[in-house]
């Protein structure tokens, strides 16, 4: 497409004001506008850089600055070998542990398509055990979903839920029901709170294989306990999300970080993860 006749070149081609704003401020800013009023796209390619600097009177380090802080904060991306596009705006879920995936998107507007990947029984192991407070060898049900939005994956969420709680769950449609509706209504379970851990990550085989990743790709993790009214646990979820098209928000919470010593050692600093269950799943015959 000609520079002349590309929807960026609507915009002013001088980039005036500012407030004394640098001049690469003043571009991202421009970019943004266009972005947020339906302008530019989602998905369509933007200007090249000579093309961005013959457009908007500015160098060449200019444009490369604004495109790069643009990319980083997600409002462009950025393809090897075809060029740079407008990423389409995040999706956001607001962290309320009462509140199911699908419920929160549908009051944005969204249409939410579940896709039921294993429904079973299994045994607790000793890690279940402990955050599901049950016996190790309990009889725990594991529901794995993938969830799309717009025709697009944005997660993968596999839940956990003590047998003895919900007997028979086994036999209802959670592709087409909320589990947290069938909890309340068929089953007169009061789900009364719960706490969420976050974690960003780069995305194993089995996430990319379902959120159709490429290798690499970041993905935003979430392990949520939910409670009932009695103070005993009734779910583990565990959810993985689409790391470039997914935001997640917190309302009334405090973000907590652990201070680490200065005066400990390097090698005595470790990190594990749990293993992905619906990868471990997947696996049986």
């Amino acid at each position: 497409m000609n520079s002349a006749t590309h929807p960026m070149a609507i915009g002013e081609p001088a980039l005036a004001g500012g407030d004394g704003l640098p001049l690469h401020v003043r571009l991202k800013d421009e970019i943004i506008r266009g972005v947020r009023s339906g302008r530019f796209q989602a998905g369509s390619p933007i200007l090249s850089e000579r093309e961005l600097c013959e457009h908007y009177a500015v160098s060449r380090t200019t444009v490369r600055k604004a495109i790069a802080d643009l990319v980083h904060a997600g409002w462009l991306y950025s393809v090897s070998g075809k060029g740079t596009f407008v990423a389409s705006p995040p999706l956001k879920q607001e962290i309320e542990p009462l509140v199911g995936f699908s419920a929160d998107l549908r009051r944005q507007g969204l249409s939410v398509e579940t896709r039921v990947l294993t429904f079973q029984r299994i045994d607790a192991d000793d890690d279940l055990a402990r955050l599901l407070d049950v016996r190790a060898g309990s009889a725990i049900v594991q529901l794995s979903r993938l969830r799309r939005v717009a025709g697009s994956p944005m997660a993968v969420q596999t839940v956990f839920i003590p047998e003895h709680r919900c007997p028979g769950i086994l036999g209802f449609d959670l592709a087409a029901r909320s589990l947290y509706d069938i909890l309340r209504q068929d089953y007169d379970l009061r789900l009364t709170s719960g706490t969420t851990s976050i974690e960003a990550g780069l995305a194993d085989g089995c996430e990319r294989d379902h959120l159709e990743l490429p290798d690499p790709s970041p993905v935003l993790r979430t392990q949520q306990v939910t409670l009932l009214d009695d103070g005993s646990t009734i779910e583990l979820c565990r959810s993985s999300f689409h790391g470039r098209h997914f935001s997640l928000h917190m309302s009334g919470a405090q973000a907590r970080v652990a201070a680490i010593s200065q005066d400990m050692p390097l090698g005595h600093i470790s990190h594990t993860t749990a293993p992905n269950p619906l990868c471990a799943a997947s696996a049986r015959p």
